[in-house]
């Protein structure tokens, strides 16, 4: 499983995933009790992308 360092790293780049893809808004970043992995789960959904390419996404981010 894919975990960033901290839940507090999450919030630059929840803001970039948010700028790049408008399709996410932040109902679906407060909705989740583990966060991180139906974070993940949430965001391979909605794109339509492997947990692989969700991966590579928020490592360009960071």
């Amino acid at each position: 499983m894919y975990q960033t360092k901290n839940k507090s790293s999450w919030g630059p780049i929840k803001e970039k995933i948010r700028q790049t893809y408008p399709i996410i808004t932040e109902d679906h970043f407060n909705s989740s009790n583990d966060y991180e992995f139906h974070l993940l789960t949430r965001f391979r959904r909605i794109l339509s992308k492997t947990q692989s390419e969700i991966f590579s996404i928020i490592d360009k981010i960071k």
